[in-house]
């Protein structure tokens, strides 16, 4: 009856439980709630995979959105887009700061390069095929220890164009 009690009582000392998010797939790189200067160097990053691409413009008529539109002269075009939302940061001496950080971000590419994309991203390595045959599907990740949801899918608007985006679960 004694080793019963304290096997009882040292039982939840003893579970460690796992949330379902520690088995979700781990990301290479994102920039989910980060700043804007963590945006240019994740563009920079993601374009030196994709060859021939040189910057075009970045648009940020809107304060809670940059999109970054790179062109391969070829009337091909990549553009990272990034949505943020303004949080409030406790700074050292109490006082509250607000910074946008990164809430969605969605990168939209002709198929070989988004393949180029994905894979670096995913770290895998699909073909321009096997992209096809994944898309539409929700597709849950998890970067630095917190879920994200992502999803590539056609661009209903521009033929022969993926979407790839992110978002908070």
């Amino acid at each position: 009856m004694k080793w019963v009690l304290i096997f009882v009582l040292m039982l939840p000392v003893a579970v460690s439980a796992q949330t379902e998010d520690e088995f979700l797939p781990e990301v290479r790189v994102l920039v989910m709630d980060s700043t804007e200067k963590a945006v240019q160097s994740f563009c920079k990053e993601i374009m030196a995979l994709v060859q021939g691409y040189k910057p075009a413009f970045v648009d940020r008529e809107d304060i809670l959105v940059s999109k970054y539109y790179y062109d391969n002269n070829d009337f091909e075009s990549v553009k990272l887009e990034f949505q943020f939302g303004i949080d409030e940061v406790q700074m050292p001496d109490s006082t509250f700061k607000k910074s946008r950080r990164v809430k969605l971000m969605r990168i939209t590419a002709e198929l070989t390069a988004m393949t180029s994309i994905y894979n670096y991203i995913y770290n895998t390595n699909y073909t321009p095929d096997k992209i096809m045959a994944i898309s539409r599907y929700d597709k849950a990740i998890s970067y630095n220890g917190q879920p994200y949801n992502s999803t590539i899918v056609s661009d209903d608007y521009k033929a022969g164009y993926w979407i790839l985006s992110f978002f908070r679960l």
